[in-house]
């Protein structure tokens, strides 16, 4: 599987874009859908739902995900949007926040914070969607942001649930120095749009994307025609299952190799039975293991498919 940067992910979507004579809304909609439908599928209506929006993209995926979680799954939904000068909406964003005020038939309030950001409550049963920064917005939070993404993540360590949609916001999609730091959401749920990003691999990081689950929102994948080499692959079950080596059907175990392993003692007969499995599973056709005769009842057990053969002692090998 092919792990894209965040300027191949964009460039992927221009390309559905440009195949089904679609818009941005179109697919940000497409996207909304399907996190609506994940959460509605995980959490029960009665439980409070808080959204927090960004200016850019994310946050126009975040609030059509609270108007369909409102307007379609009853949900009590509270939005806060952050609008620094009241001017920063992009046109979606703002799009999507009238569709809110205007057209939704259950309650939702909605707060923009143009001037200061005002740190609401956030009770421990409380579903969160972060929708603040896109993977491709890794400036450092400061001020206001730092404090809301702190009250965000304190609300998660004391109960609350926090779902990010398509990256922890203030973590960076790419590869870059200083990914980890203190003015990231930390995340129990990550829903990734279509593929996860690079920086989804790090060690460092699962601590902040919590649970990833993939989305797919029926986006094409990029070939090198389309000018897009992919540096980064991800081995999975399909890959190696294409590697496999196929056997025809009229073949016996002893057509493909023996194998020996001398292995065990008393109290210890575990390494002998995971060094059987692991040959067996590698497909070799006979495989015998040596071992001291207290483990022929174990081993005859664990592992049937191989031979026994017992050593002269009863508890340890002292000849071969």
């Amino acid at each position: 599987m092919n792990i894209y940067n965040t300027k191949q992910i964009a460039a992927i979507h221009r390309k559905m874009l440009e195949k089904t004579g679609r818009n941005d809304r179109d697919l940000l909609i497409s996207i909304a859908d399907q996190v609506a439908c994940e959460i509605a599928e995980r959490w029960d209506s009665r439980k409070p739902l808080m959204v927090f929006a960004g200016p850019g993209k994310k946050g126009a995926a975040a609030l059509s995900v609270a108007y369909i979680l409102a307007d379609s799954r009853g949900f009590k939904t509270e939005v806060y949007i952050v609008n620094r000068g009241g001017d920063q909406l992009c046109e979606d964003t703002a799009f999507f926040r009238d569709e809110l005020l205007n057209n939704v038939k259950y309650g939702v309030k909605v707060t923009e914070f143009i001037k200061e950001i005002t740190l609401p409550v956030i009770k421990p049963n409380y579903l969160v969607i972060d929708g603040l920064f896109g993977p491709e917005e890794s400036n450092a939070v400061q001020g206001g942001l730092k404090n809301l993404i702190d009250t965000i993540n304190r609300a998660s360590n004391d109960g609350a649930t926090t779902i990010s949609i398509e990256n922890p916001s203030g973590l960076p999609g790419d590869l870059t120095e200083n990914i980890i730091n203190s003015n990231c959401i930390s995340a129990d749920f990550t829903f990734a749009i279509h593929r996860q990003y690079p920086t989804f691999f790090l060690d460092d990081v699962a601590e902040v994307l919590g649970e990833v689950v993939v989305l797919d929102v029926g986006l094409p994948e990029l070939t090198k025609e389309d000018g897009q080499d992919c540096n980064i692959r991800l081995i999975d079950e399909m890959d190696v299952h294409a590697l496999l080596f196929r056997r025809p059907l009229n073949v016996c175990k002893a057509d493909f190799g023996n194998g020996l392993i001398i292995a065990g003692q008393y109290g210890m007969i575990g390494a002998a039975i995971l060094s059987a499995r692991g040959a067996l599973r590698s497909g070799i056709g006979k495989l015998t293991v040596m071992a001291p005769r207290c483990a022929f009842s174990i081993l005859q057990t664990a592992v049937p498919e191989a031979l026994f053969r017992a050593g002269k002692h009863d508890f340890f090998i002292n000849d071969l």
